[in-house]
């Protein structure tokens, strides 16, 4: 078999690909948007280079304990736990400049969604915002998985360029416009 054929066997490996923009840590709180995600480091990376959290509090506390080790971490998590989020990002990520990468899956995106993911979908980038926390949006398409691997290693790049905290806030793809935008 030629290289080319078996390149084409490979399955697409969402967790190594996000190892090789430059992460080197993940963890974060289960949701069905980062199912392939969390699928791969289950298989790949469980208790190395990613550590599943139950509180995305829990999980950013963990992201600043790699940080501190010389890791470059990731966390994941639904717009619904960011709120979990701001006590830890605010007097600890914010304050000591610890750049790290938030991975938002956006539920309630544009009032789209059932109205307890809305309420927080809709606060979600007036959040971010007030704690300038830049972030880029993509569309969460399980066919095109390489555009958000695109954006989770620009937000790194920024992150460690800055020494800040970056997000990627990832769009439902059933709430994506037909188009595949947001």
């Amino acid at each position: 078999m030629s290289q080319l054929a078996d390149a084409a066997t490979v399955p697409f490996s969402f967790g190594q690909e996000v190892f090789k923009t430059g992460v080197t840590f993940i963890t974060g709180v289960p949701d069905s948007e980062f199912k392939a995600l969390i699928s791969d480091l289950e298989r790949n990376e469980l208790h190395a280079n990613y550590v599943p959290a139950t509180r995305e509090d829990n999980a950013v506390a963990l992201a600043v304990g790699a940080h501190l080790a010389g890791d470059r971490p990731m966390v994941f998590m639904e717009s619904s736990g960011f709120g979990n989020t701001v006590d830890v990002l605010t007097s600890l990520v914010l304050v000591y400049e610890v750049p790290l990468v938030l991975f938002i899956a956006w539920a309630g995106y544009k009032g789209r969604d059932v109205p307890h993911h809305n309420a927080i979908g809709e606060a979600l980038a007036p959040m971010l915002d007030a704690l300038d926390i830049p972030f880029a949006e993509v569309v969460l398409d399980k066919d095109r998985p390489e555009q958000v691997v695109r954006a989770l290693g620009e937000a790194q790049a920024r992150a460690e360029a800055q020494g800040r905290c970056v997000a990627v806030v990832g769009i439902p793809a059933k709430f994506a416009d037909k188009s595949g935008e947001a």
